[in-house]
């Protein structure tokens, strides 16, 4: 459930550069000083509101994604609910070591000459 960016009416930009504020640069929001009236100051902090919105749905979004591949982690790897990044980097390498012991002692020719999961210097001891 993200927010969202919704341009009221009235709001429309007259070919600004997205990135840039009103004003020519930071010394138009120093106290003080004033941003070219208010119909300015409303226009700004109406693109500040947006802009924030705008970052908090992102930020909603890039959590969600955070917790669906933690989950699915733990899920493929078999692990309980409670762990965390350390513990699922610990039976990554655990299974990564456990896969280079069984091809080093599998046969000559038995089909699996080499684990392309496992890094180039693992490979080479095989």
């Amino acid at each position: 459930q993200g927010l969202a960016v919704v341009e009221e009416e009235g709001e429309a930009e007259e070919d600004e550069d997205p990135g840039q504020l009103p004003g020519d640069s930071i010394a138009a929001f120093r106290p003080g000083k004033s941003l070219r009236g208010n119909q300015s100051a409303e226009k700004c902090e109406r693109r500040l509101r947006r802009e924030r919105a705008a970052l908090l749905s992102e930020l909603g979004h890039t959590k969600a994604k955070f917790s669906l591949t933690l989950q699915t982690l733990r899920a493929t790897l078999r692990l309980g609910d409670n762990a965390t990044w350390a513990d699922i980097v610990d039976h990554t390498e655990a299974l990564a070591n456990f896969a280079a012991a069984d091809m080093a002692t599998m046969p000559a020719g038995s089909g699996a000459s080499f684990a392309p999961w496992l890094p180039t210097e693992a490979q080479e001891e095989l």
